[in-house]
C-alpha cells in the first residue's frame, strides 16, 4: 500500500518587513527542497510550509488555500502579510 505523500508550498518571506510571496505548492517533499535551494543560491529567504491536502488552484501566488496554510502552519509571528508580485 502505497503511503499518501504529504505535500508542501515553498514561501519567501522578508523578516522585516513581515510578509511573504508563494512560490509554489502541492510539490513533494524533494521538489520543495529543490525549490528552496534554488532560492537561497539567489540569496532568497525561503522555506516551507506543510500543506493539509492538495490545493485545486493552478497558480500557487492566486491560491486562498495557500494564505490559509501560511497563517495556520507558518509558525510565524506575528501573522506575516500576503505580498503578491504585483504589490
Amino acid at each position: 500500500m502505497k503511503e499518501k505523500q504529504q505535500l508542501k508550498l515553498v514561501i519567501l518571506y522578508d523578516s522585516r518587513e513581515n510578509q511573504y510571496m508563494i512560490c509554489d505548492h502541492n510539490l513533494t517533499a524533494e521538489m520543495a527542497s529543490e525549490e528552496v535551494n534554488k532560492c537561497k543560491d539567489q540569496n532568497l529567504p525561503a522555506f516551507t510550509i506543510n500543506q493539509r491536502g492538495r490545493h485545486t488552484a493552478t497558480d500557487a501566488e492566486t491560491c486562498g488555500a495557500c494564505r490559509n496554510e501560511v497563517r495556520l502552519n507558518s509558525g510565524l509571528v506575528p501573522t506575516p502579510q500576503f505580498k503578491g508580485r504585483d504589490s
